[in-house]
């Protein structure tokens, strides 16, 4: 039996879902491959733009916590080569340690969904600054930087 080739609507969603799992950890760079594609000189925010569209489901403009989660899962199975339900730092690559080490809460050395979950609810809350239950583009951005900013 042949598996079917995942359509590129598919491949793209994935990609942008990467995108967004590793911006919004701040985990750096994914391969060439699973990023999106460049389209000038705001390279980085439509990277971005790109992947808000994808996480944002059902088009309102908005990311809700379950459209975060579902998101995040995508993503994280994307990420884990090896399926053991956990993130090392070298299936993410380039990323920057220290944020590494604060999803890390038992400090164990590798990332499993519920340190990454836990770390983007708490995000993602931080995010909401007007308490509606879900992001908007501008306050994702603005959650991100904030979160990059403690950072250094």
């Amino acid at each position: 039996m042949r598996i079917p080739e995942p359509s590129a609507r598919r491949r793209g969603r994935a990609a942008a879902s990467l995108v967004l799992l590793a911006g919004a950890l701040g985990l750096g760079a994914l391969p060439a491959t699973a990023q999106a594609p460049a389209t000038g000189p705001g390279d980085s925010l439509s990277r971005e733009r790109l992947a808000f569209d994808v996480a944002d489901t059902d088009g309102d403009g908005l990311v809700s916590e379950a459209e975060l989660a579902r998101d995040a899962a995508a993503a994280f199975s994307s990420l884990d080569t090896n399926r053991d339900r956990r993130l090392t730092r070298e299936e993410l690559g380039e990323h920057d340690p220290r944020l590494f080490d604060k999803v890390d809460a038992n400090k164990d050395g590798v990332l499993t969904f519920q340190e990454v979950m836990r770390y983007k609810i708490k995000a993602f809350e931080a995010a909401d600054t007007n308490r509606d239950g879900a992001l908007s583009f501008e306050e994702m951005l603005e959650g991100a930087r904030k979160e990059l900013g403690e950072l250094k």
